[in-house]
């Protein structure tokens, strides 16, 4: 699956090209400039409770949210990878998805 990243819609997240056809029904818009971003495995991971990157040794028993995918321990539920740009940039509107020349918009 590819991710997106929208400085217009994302609110500082990524999305996918599904939920960003959905942004340009609902709120009626011509065109979505869009960034095709990718995971970044080794990186900052990304808490959803919190909302924020973290480093790796901040998340475990330390934490109060902490909660283990196997109940035990090892990786908590609530984490995901972070993303960095692919510098491939395009542009949705409700004919398709279209890359941009030299990836500039």
């Amino acid at each position: 699956m590819k991710y997106y990243y929208s400085f217009e819609f994302c609110d500082g997240g990524v999305t996918t090209l599904e939920e960003a056809k959905e942004t340009l029904k609902e709120d009626d818009v011509e065109e979505i400039e869009l960034e095709e971003m990718k995971r970044d495995y080794g990186g900052k991971m990304w808490c959803n409770l919190k909302e924020l990157f973290i480093k790796k040794w901040d998340c475990g028993r330390r934490c109060n949210i902490y909660n283990p995918c196997n109940g035990k321990n090892g990786r908590c539920r609530h984490l995901e990878n972070g993303f960095i740009r692919t510098g491939k940039k395009f542009i949705l509107t409700k004919s398709g998805l279209k890359e941009t020349e030299n990836g500039g918009i």
